[in-house]
């Protein structure tokens, strides 16, 4: 009996690690894209802790901490996912435009918030309220005219 547990222990330690091989495996061609969402997801989570509890006074909350870990775990999803489907469908074009796209979505919100965390932490900063000025106003037209809500030169 001791040899079949030991056995199957064995099967389960080889089972394991192919799986673990395979996960990473399919991850390392999105590596730059998990990383500057790793990054930003990281700053941002600082910046949220520290406005909350020096400006709005609150204390640290797991429901908000996990909310945030929830989502970062679903753009790491979303972005395997349109990997894989590019990759399954041998089109790299639409691969490497959705990770990108996707990406840059996901950092333009994180890079926003970071800025309006950091109106907050020192609101007599010029620089940083004349970035998220910017950027905010930049980036709302840029999309309305990514997407067809207003014409070129009007």
């Amino acid at each position: 009996m001791d040899e079949l547990i030991t056995h199957i222990c064995n099967l389960m330690k080889g089972l394991v690690s192919f799986v673990i091989t395979g996960l990473v495996s399919a991850f390392l061609p999105l590596e730059d894209a998990l990383f500057i969402l790793f990054t930003g997801f990281t700053i941002n989570f600082i910046t949220g802790f520290v406005t909350d509890i020096r400006v709005n006074k609150k204390e640290f909350n797991i429901k908000k901490a996990f909310d945030a870990v929830l989502q970062i775990g679903y753009f790491f999803g979303l972005i395997f996912f349109i990997s894989a489907t590019g990759t399954n469908l041998h089109d790299s074009v639409f691969t490497t435009v959705g990770v990108k796209w996707s990406t840059v979505i996901v950092t333009l919100y994180y890079i926003l918030n970071i800025l309006k965390n950091g109106k907050q932490l020192w609101p007599g900063n010029i620089a940083i309220s004349l970035l998220y000025d910017i950027l905010s106003l930049q980036g709302v037209g840029y999309f309305i005219k990514l997407f067809g809500l207003k014409k070129e030169g009007k």
